[in-house]
C-alpha cells in the first residue's frame, strides 16, 4: 500500500516541476532571453565518412544471413 502511495506523491511532485520549470521559461524576462540570442554560434566543417561494414561471421564460420 504504501508503495503505492510513494508512487503517486513522486508523480504528483514530478508533474507540479515540470509545470513550474515549463512557467518560468515562458514568464521569463525579455533580458534573459535577449542575451541567450546574442550568443556565439560556432559552425564545425562538413565531415566525410568513409568505411565499409566488417562481415559478420557466426561461430560454424559462415557469414550471418547467407543460406546453404
Amino acid at each position: 500500500m504504501s508503495e503505492h502511495t510513494l508512487s503517486a506523491v513522486l508523480t504528483f511532485a514530478l508533474l507540479a516541476g515540470g509545470a513550474a520549470a515549463i512557467g518560468s521559461e515562458m514568464f521569463a524576462s525579455r533580458h534573459a532571453v535577449a542575451a541567450r540570442a546574442t550568443m556565439q554560434v560556432v559552425t564545425m566543417p562538413e565531415v566525410t565518412v568513409i568505411g565499409q561494414r566488417a562481415r559478420l561471421v557466426t561461430s560454424a564460420g559462415r557469414r550471418a544471413g547467407s543460406s546453404g
